[in-house]
């Protein structure tokens, strides 16, 4: 437990500036508007995750960036905690906390698309889920009596998951719901001490609907959310596509074939370490089925089945990255199931050997999982890591440049260094080119054409990590290293911080 805790934690122990490029930049950001004051309370969606890192920050005098990583980290502990504890929970036995400890070391959950380590609230609660379901298991599921404090404790948990991410309470309301729904289906002749914690959900859900109904954010989400499923509606009934689902998944499997990676294995390699667990949940649900006993780890599998169709309406308008979200959520139910499963197997007829089977079956996935922990090379990934030149090369760009040019970058996105720098949605001089490919300069410096692209003078921000990543990795499928050259060529280096290069392109005069 302590050896994966480690390795979770290895941007920080290797000393990275930060580790999360994209929206954990963001998040950096948010983290640094609460310290510095400036942020809007009223607004924010979801501040737990950034409240804690402030606090973390004010306390150990740790730097921002250095807190938020390291409050991202604290989730991966309390998963390896709490899934064998709930395993136990589920089994009760001890050989389900051993089993439930060990399959906790896989890190099923995590995905490359949006549950990843670095800090994603949505991620963080992926794993702080086990601890509402083991609060739910520990006190409802026992002997009736006075639960008045299990009911506030489970209330309290839940509360803080509709502040560290809105869209996982809502996972986790509908989970005990569903749980609670089942319990009263099954026991129908009888009250059950399952269906007790109802007041507690319906409450917590009340204050859902409240907090999310009051800010901004959520009435965007929700509009972009049902025209995009009425695009869908009417490209199904008019046979005309409307939306773009699964358009950007398919591009990158594209660029993949045309890379030369082997897509099977690529896949084998992420999904390698849930199939153990998983084949366990199905075979453990199908013989409970089969022998007309509906167990609880079977209602919690059965009430999980609800994220497969919360993923499908996010797939048909082609949202993959929230496809992502509940993927994760169905998969680590799923293993905690499958743990559940392997327990029992053990503790059949043939203990011994089948101890020794599922001994070595864990272990290959352990072995497996380790490799896909992080993005890397090994899975046609690039790291996630951003260090101090980049960051200092962009702080440079930003307060020496000219505010009346627009930047353009390759992969490394200015907005999100300039939401990491000054604030998320801080008032800033700096223009990005967005109108133009969303501010990515298209592939091969549009086929070494630049000043005939752009309408007039442009930024544009590389780092070393672009030229690594473009070169080694991706074999110069979008740019290679005579597009370099010719960038160095065509437009003027004004900044330079060995991680960071800003180039000047001058106004195209001649058109």
């Amino acid at each position: 437990m302590l050896g994966v805790a480690a390795i979770a934690a290895l941007p920080m122990i290797r000393g990275y500036y930060f580790y999360g490029t994209g929206d954990p930049m963001t998040h950096l950001g948010w983290v640094k508007q609460i310290l510095w004051g400036t942020l809007n309370m009223d607004e924010f969606f979801y501040p737990g995750l950034h409240l804690l890192a402030a606090e973390i920050s004010k306390i150990s005098g740790l730097t921002p960036r250095h807190s938020l990583n390291l409050t991202a980290w604290l989730f991966t502990p309390i998963w390896l905690v709490f899934c064998p504890l709930l395993v136990r929970e589920l089994t009760n036995s001890n050989e389900g906390l051993y089993i439930g400890g060990v399959a906790a070391l896989i890190l099923t959950p995590l995905n490359p698309i949006n549950v990843r380590l670095v800090p994603l609230p949505s991620a963080q609660m992926v794993f702080f889920l086990t601890v509402v379901l083991y609060l739910y298991f520990r006190f409802f599921t026992d002997t009736l009596g006075d639960d008045t404090a299990a009911k506030i404790t489970l209330g309290t948990v839940l509360t803080s998951v509709v502040f560290y991410h809105p869209q996982q309470a809502i996972n986790a309301i509908v989970l005990l719901g569903l749980l609670i729904v089942i319990a009263k289906i099954v026991d129908s002749e009888s009250e059950t001490i399952e269906t007790r914690p109802l007041t507690t959900v319906i409450a917590v859900g009340v204050l859902l609907v409240a907090w999310i109904t009051s800010k901004e954010t959520f009435h965007e989400v929700f509009q972009n959310l049902t025209l995009g499923l009425i695009a869908t509606i009417q490209g199904i009934i008019s046979g005309v596509p409307q939306g773009s689902a699964g358009a950007g998944s398919a591009s990158r499997l594209e660029s993949a074939r045309a890379l030369g990676y082997n897509i099977p294995l690529l896949g084998l390699k992420f999904i390698g370490k849930t199939l153990v667990a998983g084949a366990a949940a199905l075979l453990l649900a199908v013989s409970e089925l089969r022998n007309k006993r509906i167990s609880l780890p079977v209602r919690l599998l059965v009430a999980s089945s609800a994220m497969l169709l919360f993923g499908g309406a996010f797939a048909g308008i082609g949202m993959i990255n929230q496809v992502a979200r509940y993927a994760g959520v169905f998969i680590a139910i799923g293993s905690i199931v499958g743990a559940v499963g392997l327990t029992k197997y053990i503790n059949s007829n043939g203990a011994p050997t089948r101890r020794t089977i599922i001994t070595i079956l864990l272990c290959a996935s352990i072995i497996i999982s380790v490799p896909v922990m992080f993005q890397s090379p090994f899975v046609a990934l690039y790291n996630r890591q951003v260090t101090e030149s980049q960051y200092q090369g962009y702080e440079t760009a930003f307060e020496y440049g000219n505010n009346d040019i627009e930047y353009v970058h390759l992969r490394s996105e200015t907005r999100r260094f300039e939401a990491a720098i000054y604030g998320s949605r801080a008032a800033t001089d700096i223009e990005i080119d967005w109108a133009s490919n969303q501010g990515r300069v298209p592939d091969h410096f549009v086929n070494q054409s630049l000043p005939a692209y752009y309408d007039g003078a442009r930024y544009i921000s590389i780092t070393d990590a672009d030229r690594i990543r473009e070169d080694d990795l991706y074999n110069g499928y979008r740019y290679a290293k005579s597009d370099f050259v010719y960038l160095g060529q065509a437009t003027h280096r004004v900044v330079d911080t060995n991680g960071y290069q800003l180039y000047f392109l001058a106004e195209n005069r001649s058109s």
